[in-house]
């Protein structure tokens, strides 16, 4: 390389360091039965409560179906929603500005895509691109949002942008879960062709999460040419509960158990502030 071209490459890298990093989006789909959807919401809640304690701010945005327990984890009944703004009814610092109000004990923004009566947003004129412009500006606020979703009827993701960024399939060691995260992989590889996917293995200790990854990384790997990446577990502790009853993360209620250490663990993996090829518009869970 020439020294010239070397001097531009630092300064790109200097601008990019300037201008602040790219905001991690990161989406959670879980592979979990509905006897377990009161997982998913425990989960994103406590991995956000883990980021803040990195000093990141962070914003769960829910857009899958509006379960008990989601309600009840998130306060979802008043949260501001992203389709107002993409509709003009209210502006997207207004809407910045319900988030703040909402913020939660442990520190968490929290919206939603869409109201509960509306399945689907692709209605009142809304496009996708002005949701997804809408996301991208809202995202810019924030180190670390947390996508909880479903994959809709058409196999897709709700907002397209969500695509560019990084794709996390939560599940267990139960065969059923499994073969659902593998369902799900192929799904969204179906439709927008080869990407990386992360995956989060709960109500297992390490070695039994690695391997359930070892398992679902070959199959991807053998018949889509998919690499997975494992970024880490969650392992069975009545901490969590103790904690939501208490309507305290667990890393802050009981910061010495077990699911602490490894929410916090799982949380400086994937803090954007430690993932400087992020800044350079790669996708990488490390």
């Amino acid at each position: 390389m020439r020294n010239h071209d070397f001097i531009e490459d630092q300064a790109a890298g200097l601008r990019r360091i300037m201008a602040g990093p790219i905001p991690r989006v990161i989406t959670v789909i879980s592979a979990l039965n509905s006897d377990c959807h009161k997982e998913q919401p425990r989960l994103l809640s406590n991995l956000a409560a883990s980021l803040i304690l990195q000093g990141s701010e962070v914003l769960i945005m829910q857009t899958g179906p509006e379960t008990r327990e989601a309600t009840i984890q998130y306060s979802l009944n008043q949260a501001p929603t992203l389709i107002d703004v993409a509709m003009q009814k209210m502006t997207l610092s207004e809407m910045i500005h319900l988030c703040g109000d909402r913020k939660y004990e442990d520190g968490c923004y929290i919206a939603k895509l869409n109201h509960k009566s509306r399945s689907h947003p692709a209605f009142d004129g809304i496009t996708q691109t002005a949701l997804n412009q809408t996301f991208s500006q809202l995202a810019s606020h924030y180190d670390v949002i947390l996508v909880d979703t479903v994959l809709n009827k058409q196999h897709a993701l709700p907002l397209s942008v969500l695509n560019q960024h990084e794709i996390v399939i939560h599940l267990t060691q139960q065969p059923e879960s499994i073969k659902q995260a593998y369902i799900l992989i192929k799904q969204i590889h179906q439709k927008i062709g080869h990407r990386s996917f992360g995956i989060l293995v709960s109500q297992a200790d390490s070695t039994e999460a690695q391997i359930v990854f070892n398992n679902i990384a070959e199959v991807a790997l053998r018949f889509m040419q998919i690499e997975l990446e494992f970024i880490g577990n969650i392992p069975r502790d009545e901490h969590i509960s103790h904690a939501t009853s208490l309507g305290r993360a667990v890393v802050n209620a009981f910061p010495r158990a077990q699911a602490s250490i490894a929410f916090k663990g799982l949380a400086k993996r994937l803090d954007y502030k430690q993932n400087l090829s992020k800044m350079a518009g790669q996708v990488s869970f490390s």
